[in-house]
């Protein structure tokens, strides 16, 4: 049995950089190499299977397509038990985006017959989240994303994943193998290489390879087989953080009095929005992209239609009558469990009838499963985690954030007549106005089940903190250093009179309890009113979960930190010295 695990070599930025000088990206020089942090985990679920039981034939092998640099990224897993390596590369595949990528790995897995297919959710530097899924497309393989735990039996035909979903929620579900599985940080704690294994893996060889090689052909490598393209690269405004100046006493003292005070083909082709629900209740991404799809109506002069996939349309049919919307079309399917396979076939089907020049989907978990599948089959524009959409001429073009949001992406889309996009949740103001859609259904196309939604799970409580009644939360992250240093966070927002709550890594390493943990995957501070982030950077995901509340106040040592473009006031400083003075104010 052979298990392939792609890595990525990622890329982060120096404290002060340059642009290239095609402003399409960042001068190479201004650039710090690493190991994305998801294939840690990858890695180490290999491992786990292949010395688990039934692993004695378990071959790894770790596989990355970029240039010679990589190869320290290969050694590492070497380090840690990997069998083989394998680097692809030519210098064709330097303007690859993530869906050329995803087809230059694909097919090393069919040169390798590899029985499963390991990728991270995605990479720390451009956060698209498709690669691993755009495998999946292109192998036509049962597939999972995010997930958060494994069960297989090597050899089995099957094998039963936890996805981790929005809200710290899993689904458990069953999936044939082969498969091509994205796995979720957490999911396991990954080992550390030891000394012996650094030394062999210095002397150990590495297979690199060519496209031709792999029998992929020059038309499916590099820019000819990308579905998007780089327009500008440009660093985003400062947020509106007041920056509290002063000694740390003075600085400790000003977040304290803010909490005492508090007691963005042709014409008429169309837009189609897919919503999603969970559970039985429209999520409300969904309003949020029908309020996207109806300002670009304004602009562009397309008609809006909205798209229902489920077992019971009419539920939720009523809730979708929205102010701007043209049409609703539904398309019922036989379960309401989210199958990737059924609303793939199901939002290809409806490409095909209405012919949109733009698709809009939740950037969401369950999208994350079929969204890259989708694209990389039909030849679609795509990119995903947009914030802003607009019209140029007769093209979209999309905005993203990259290199850990320090800085944004303009993404065009030349030659493709729909362009599919994945829509950052939060970023635009939901549709609250009636209207008077018309609705129609189309046909469910007929799909082979080759995954089965067994149950959804909710995460252990472990205490009975209320983040999302809590109306003042102080919470830390990675600033904290150290497990041992959690006390003090825990006696200062007592003292304060906060909630103690963090940010995902705090939680995956057991810290404070998942229930604590403020985010996309864990809660959403619904009804706060001040929000103190003490030592957290801002990831997307963490701020997915708190960037609504009125008053935010961030404590970070970086000046660049993504959490001071939300935060209202801003402190640069250190976040041991600054809880100390709170303290001693409250």
């Amino acid at each position: 049995m052979k298990i392939l695990v792609t890595i990525k070599q990622v890329a982060s930025l120096d404290e002060d950089f340059e642009m290239r000088g095609d402003n399409r990206d960042i001068d190479p020089d201004f650039l710090v190499h690493d190991l994305n942090e998801w294939d840690n985990f990858t890695l180490e679920e290999a491992m786990r299977l292949k010395e688990g039981p039934g692993g004695d034939n378990i071959e790894v092998v770790v596989a990355t397509v970029g240039p010679d640099s990589a190869d320290e990224e290969l050694r590492k897993c070497l380090a840690k038990g990997a069998d083989r390596a394998i680097r692809v590369w030519d210098d064709a595949l330097d303007e690859a985006d993530p869906i050329a990528v995803a087809r230059v790995l694909a097919a090393l897995a069919r040169r390798e017959s590899a029985d499963l297919v390991f990728a991270g959710v995605q990479a720390s530097d451009h956060a698209f989240g498709a690669t691993g899924m755009a495998m999946a497309g292109l192998l036509d393989a049962p597939h999972a994303a995010v997930v958060a735990a494994l069960e297989y039996t090597p050899g089995e035909g099957t094998a039963t994943v936890r996805r981790e979903l929005e809200g710290g929620t899993y689904a458990v579900v069953k999936i044939n193998t082969p498969a091509v599985l994205t796995l979720q940080l957490g999911i396991n704690t990954p080992r550390y290489a030891s000394l012996r294994g650094i030394k062999q893996a210095a002397a150990r060889p590495i297979e690199v390879v060519g496209p031709d090689d792999i029998g992929l052909a020059a038309g499916n490598t590099g820019a000819a087989g990308s579905l998007s393209r780089v327009r500008r690269m440009y660093v985003p405004e400062k947020g509106r953080a007041q920056m509290i100046e002063g000694t740390p006493a003075e600085r400790g003292i000003a977040t304290g009095e803010d909490h005492q005070g508090i007691q963005g083909r042709s014409m008429m082709a169309g837009i189609l929005v897919v919503v999603e629900h969970r559970k039985g209740e429209l999520r409300p991404v969904s309003r949020e992209l029908i309020g996207l799809a109806t300002s670009l109506k304004a602009s562009s002069g397309e008609p809006v239609q909205v798209a229902l996939i489920a077992a019971d349309p009419a539920r939720h049919a009523q809730a979708l009558q929205l102010a701007g919307v043209d049409e609703i079309v539904t398309v019922q399917s036989a379960g309401d469990a989210f199958d990737p396979e059924v609303y793939e076939a199901s939002v290809r089907a409806l490409i095909a009838a209405r012919q949109p020049s733009l698709v809009l989907l939740p950037h969401s978990v369950d999208t994350l499963g079929y969204a890259a599948p989708l694209v990389v089959r039909d030849g679609h524009g795509f990119t995903t985690d947009v914030f802003k959409v607009e019209r140029d001429g007769d093209g979209w073009v999309a905005t993203r954030s990259g290199y850990g949001q320090k800085v944004n992406v303009e993404m065009e889309f030349p030659g493709h007549a729909t362009v599919v996009l994945t829509v950052r949740p939060g970023s635009f103001k939901p549709v609250e106005a009636a209207g008077t859609p018309a609705i129609s259904s189309l046909p469910a196309p007929q799909v082979t089940p080759r995954s089965q939604h067994l149950a959804f799970e909710e995460p252990a409580g472990g205490d009975d903190v209320d983040i999302p009644g809590a109306d003042f939360i102080l919470s830390i992250g990675r600033g904290v250093g150290e497990e041992d240093n959690v006390e003090q966070f825990k006696e200062l927002s007592d003292s304060v009179g906060a909630t103690l709550g963090c940010s995902r890594p705090i939680a995956d390493s057991g810290w404070l309890p998942k229930s604590r943990q403020v985010g996309q995957s864990g809660k959403t501070a619904t009804n706060c009113k001040l929000y103190v982030a003490m030592g957290i950077s801002g990831s997307v995901q963490h701020m997915a979960g708190m960037k609504h509340v009125d008053t935010i106040v961030a404590v970070n040592t970086d000046p660049e930190a993504s959490i001071f473009t939300i935060a209202k006031y801003g402190i640069v400083g250190d976040i041991f010295d600054i809880g100390k003075e709170l303290q001693n104010h409250f």
